[in-house]
This record gives C-alpha cells, structure tokens and sequence, in this order.
C-alpha cells in the first residue's frame, strides 16, 4: 500500500497511471474516485486543508496486495462514505 498526497490535476494522474473510474461521488470540493489503475487499484479520498480547499489523498494498492487487511479496510471506508452520499441523495 502506498498512500501520497497528488500534488497534480487528478486528470493528468488518471493518464499517467493509465486510470479507468470504476465508480466516482461527489464531495464538498472534490470527487472521490475507485480506480483501476496499470498496476493496481486506488481509492481518492477528498481531504480537508482549510477552510476553502481541499486535496486529493491517493491510496494505491498494488495487485498482489487488494486481499490483504489494509485494502479491505480502505474498501470499507471509502464505499461507507459512498452509501452516506447515496442516502442523502435518494432521501
């Protein structure tokens, strides 16, 4: 597991790691994004910096390491985030 703040446009990230969205919801100033990546996969978080921005946090998992404990805890939490976003939405 490799966990990195991107300091680049994500659509530029996206090309260079040959990214294809397997799903996205939006946030307050960022989307959250699961991706499968040349090497891997990756989970994009939104995280908070202050009050009027926002940063991309990229945990990245490599292929021989989605069975392993850290993969299904950052799966748990990402898509726990996504069923909070779908309640609020469909209610």
């Amino acid at each position: 597991m490799t966990k990195f703040r991107l300091d680049m446009p994500i659509e530029k990230w996206f090309t260079q790691n040959n990214a294809d969205v397997a799903e996205s919801f939006p946030s307050v100033l960022l989307d959250y994004y699961h991706v499968y990546c040349k090497h891997g996969q990756a989970f994009i978080f939104d995280r908070y910096l202050n009050p009027n921005s926002s940063c991309y946090e990229v945990v990245f998992f490599r292929d021989n390491e989605v069975n392993s404990p850290e993969y299904q805890e950052t799966e748990k939490t990402w898509y726990g985030l996504f069923d909070e976003y779908c309640a609020e939405e469909c209610c």
